[in-house]
């Protein structure tokens, strides 16, 4: 849409360059988690992620049921 600026980008930091810069500086320790949706910066970027496919196609699911509840 005209004057959105979004991102969302899907997919884990090791296949996913966006999500790797996106992603640089950040807490964010797969070790401890093994999926995420975060908002990077304020209503404009959006990374979900997980640590492996099978835990992105979950971060993933977790963001559609996110946006449906709005």
């Amino acid at each position: 849409a005209v004057g959105v600026n979004t991102l969302i980008s899907v997919g884990g930091d090791k296949v996913n360059s966006v999500t790797a810069d996106l992603l640089q500086g950040s807490a964010v320790d797969w070790t401890a988690e093994t999926k995420v949706v975060k908002e990077v910066v304020a209503g404009s970027k959006i990374v979900v992620a997980g640590k492996d496919a099978a835990d992105t196609l979950s971060a993933a699911q977790d963001f559609v049921a996110q946006v449906r509840k709005v």
